[in-house]
């Protein structure tokens, strides 16, 4: 489904809101694959705000109204009531930014990462776990 020419008109946007938000607002429908999540966790790192679908994977990372939003991945018009929603009030989209870049600060950040993989490492090596 695709969001519709109707779906957009009835959550009209000024233009300015649309040239300020082209850099900081990413639209993702959803998932399909692991190949997109690098550019779903690359634009929470740039401190984008993020419309997600309501789907498992995307719920791992977006807090609905903490960090991002979720709609419906079967419906065109929320996807649209959201981005609009974002796009008329800038002071939410940022502060949806800000969350976003320190969601992954503390869950993907490197030495994060790796501290997990030492930690899973040292339970498989003492045998509290098995593989």
């Amino acid at each position: 489904q695709m969001v519709t020419k109707e779906a957009i008109q009835e959550c009209p946007v000024s233009e300015e809101a649309l040239d300020d938000a082209r850099q900081d607002l990413l639209v993702q429908r959803g998932f399909d694959s692991i190949e997109q999540w690098p550019e779903l966790l690359e634009g929470l790192a740039c401190g984008c705000a993020v419309v997600g679908s309501d789907t498992a994977p995307v719920r791992e990372v977006i807090r609905h109204g903490e960090n991002g939003l979720l709609v419906d991945f079967f419906s065109p018009a929320d996807l649209a009531t959201a981005v609009a929603e974002l796009l008329r009030d800038r002071d939410r989209a940022a502060a949806f930014g800000v969350a976003a870049r320190r969601t992954v600060e503390r869950t993907y950040d490197l030495d994060v990462c790796v501290q997990r993989q030492l930690a899973l490492m040292d339970l498989v090596a003492s045998g509290s776990i098995s593989g």
